[in-house]
């Protein structure tokens, strides 16, 4: 898979699913923290992402990952998700 498809199926999840606007979905704000100003997202939110992201992408997303805070933006989303599948 590569990087485009990854980060247009993020972009989907997050447009489609959570209702973020799109004018917000730039890249300028791809390392703002989910929970921050722009996206505020909360820790039910975050669930239902962290779910989203698993299943759309058949990758199982370890503690670690998100004990370290590797699950707290658009772009380290990403990140997990290109390490899981390439």
């Amino acid at each position: 898979m590569k990087k485009e498809d990854v980060g247009s199926i993020i972009f989907n999840i997050f447009s489609e699913r959570f209702k973020v606007e799109k004018s917000k979905l730039i890249p300028q704000n791809y390392s703002e923290p989910l929970t921050g100003p722009i996206f505020k997202f909360d820790s039910f939110m975050l669930t239902y992402l962290f779910f989203d992201i698993q299943k759309s992408f058949k990758i199982c997303i370890s503690a670690n990952e998100i004990l370290h805070y590797e699950f707290n933006s658009i772009s380290s989303i990403t990140r997990i998700v290109l390490k899981h599948v390439i």
